[in-house]
């Protein structure tokens, strides 16, 4: 209610709201299971973890640029250039930090 009517934002902000509540969800369910010792979490995911969301930002931040970037020539246009440009942002943030993420490497 306050993405969509606080701030106006429409669709836009439900969309927000229901992912903000699936990050909470994870959240509690993680602190939830670890704390009833049902999740044991390894290093590994520990060490990937600020680079998956590393590239979880760079994917909207290209999202949100590709489609400012041509949004004067049309919706689908817009839209193409937004799903170029996060999947642009996303493979470079992967080819960057690709030592830190179990990519088909064996758990040791």
């Amino acid at each position: 209610m306050i993405f969509v009517w606080g701030l106006g934002m429409g669709v836009a902000g439900i969309a927000l709201g229901t992912a903000c509540g699936a990050w909470i969800n994870v959240g509690l369910l993680t602190w939830l299971g670890r704390d009833r010792d049902l999740l044991s979490i390894e290093q590994q995911f520990l060490r990937a973890l600020p680079v998956a969301l590393l590239a979880a930002l760079a994917t909207g931040a290209g999202a949100w640029i590709g489609a400012n970037l041509l949004k004067a020539h049309g919706d689908v246009v817009a839209l193409a250039a937004a799903i170029i440009c996060a999947g642009v942002s996303y493979g470079i943030v992967l080819l960057l930090f690709r030592s830190r993420l179990p990519l088909g490497r064996l758990a040791r």
